[in-house]
């Protein structure tokens, strides 16, 4: 069978309730996070970790949206970009594409609701009718790849280290085939071998005694390192 583009994932737009939308914990957004753990299906709607990731995507005093909030605030909901979501049992719908979206709309509606803040021009409506598109069951391959088409190749880009992560984890998923990989995404096949190779040398650094020394941001250097012969030598 042939691999299915991500237009024959897409599936059909409807409305539903924000408190029925609940964040993906192990986007890789945030993988890179200090405090950041797997998280396994049975656990990914406990109220605990639905708490832990949405302080996550918001950052200490909201500093990770205050751009969004101001927007939202300013021109309202713009459906330009879809929230794509998967449905699961009991209702309940995992956000696929738009986790730091709903997690903004959650924080006004809480703090619209406890009359600490006003919506300027967002309408308190969209909170009980909020537009998605709901895709078919979607395994963690589909998931991956729509993710990947948004924050690998797209415009909105993952940091480095969480793109090469992201990467590394489809690779299984399309039998270990670089090429499929490559061509799911939109990536060459230079940046996908250079990505995975710097994030083996990260790993073998964060293994070392010093591993309790790196910081994200820093993968870029080891980067520098694998394209430079002469550095490598």
């Amino acid at each position: 069978m042939m691999d299915e583009t991500p237009e024959q994932m897409r599936g059909r737009r409807q409305s539903v309730s924000l408190s029925r939308l609940y964040l993906d914990p192990n986007n890789f957004r945030f993988v890179d996070h200090p405090e950041y753990r797997l998280v396994p299906p049975e656990r990914v709607f406990d109220p605990d970790v639905q708490r832990r990731t949405t302080s996550f995507v918001l950052g200490r005093q909201q500093e990770n949206v205050r751009d969004l909030i101001a927007s939202i605030k300013a021109n309202g909901w713009l459906d330009i970009d879809p929230i794509l979501v998967q449905r699961t049992e009991a209702g309940r719908f995992l956000v696929v594409e738009g986790n730091r979206r709903v997690a903004t709309l959650k924080h006004l509606q809480r703090r619209y609701e406890e009359g600490a803040i006003d919506l300027g021009k967002l309408d308190r409506a969209l909170f009980s009718e909020l537009p998605v598109v709901l895709y078919r069951d979607a395994g963690e391959r589909d998931r991956l790849v729509m993710m990947g088409l948004h924050h690998i190749s797209g415009k909105r880009r993952w940091p480095a280290i969480n793109r090469a992560r992201a990467m590394e984890r489809l690779l299984p998923h399309f039998g270990n085939d670089t090429d499929a990989v490559c061509r799911a995404l939109g990536v060459s096949k230079r940046e996908f071998n250079l990505s995975i190779r710097t994030l083996a040398l990260v790993n073998a650094y964060k293994e070392s005694d010093y591993g309790d020394q790196l910081q994200s941001d820093q993968y870029n250097l080891f980067r520098e390192v694998l394209k430079s012969g002469e550095i490598r030598t």
